[in-house]
């Protein structure tokens, strides 16, 4: 009788922790504050005569370690609305790159960096990118800013980020567009290929 009653108590104590973040989210998530050309960025779902407050970029935060031809190196990707949404053609994203394997708890400068010392930014909102007749958006390369981790730990990381960038609009390579973006985010650990397959060029 004793096992019994430990056993429900063991139970529930799963059914309470279990369920409180109240989401059945396999990835992590993110909020970001992003603007192009002095314009705010805002989630593509918010509905232009909704008079409340725009509201920020969210979506799926993930990291993990690719190999490349200079070694393994950290991605951490934050994926506007749905990680599945961004593939190939259409996608919406901020990827922080880092030479090396998962990086512990600190701040990491944020450059534009052949060197691959520091850590690399990039905002990227694209839409039909496998036709250049038709693809519109932008695609920004951080310049300076800091990525901080505020806990790392063998499946989640914590952290803050704020970058600027500079890059181009696809419609017109010779169109010049700056940014700034800043954020939060918890991201979980996840297989390379997952990243990988959503048309990425990380090699």
């Amino acid at each position: 009788m004793p096992r019994l009653a430990l056993l429900a108590s063991v139970l529930s104590l799963l059914l309470v922790t279990g369920c409180d973040s109240g989401s059945s989210d396999l990835f992590g998530e993110f909020i970001a504050d992003v603007t192009v050309d002095g314009v705010r960025v805002t989630d593509p779902d918010d509905d232009p005569d909704d008079d409340e407050t725009p509201e920020d970029l969210t979506g799926e935060a993930v990291y993990t370690v690719v190999q490349t031809e200079n070694g393994p190196e950290f991605v951490l990707g934050l994926f506007v609305g749905d990680l599945f949404d961004s593939q190939y053609d259409d996608y919406q994203y901020v990827l922080f790159r880092l030479a090396g394997g998962v990086p512990s708890v600190g701040a990491y400068g944020v450059a534009e960096d052949p060197e691959r010392t520091a850590a690399r930014a990039l905002y990227a909102d694209v839409l039909d990118g496998d036709d250049p007749e038709e693809a519109t958006g932008q695609i920004l390369n951080g310049t300076d800013g800091v990525l901080a981790l505020s806990s790392v730990d063998p499946y989640s990381i914590v952290g803050t980020f704020n970058f600027d960038a500079r890059g181009v609009d696809v419609q017109n390579a010779q169109r010049i567009v700056r940014g700034r973006m800043s954020g939060q985010f918890e991201a979980v650990y996840e297989q390379p290929s997952l990243v990988l397959n959503r048309g990425l060029d990380l090699r």
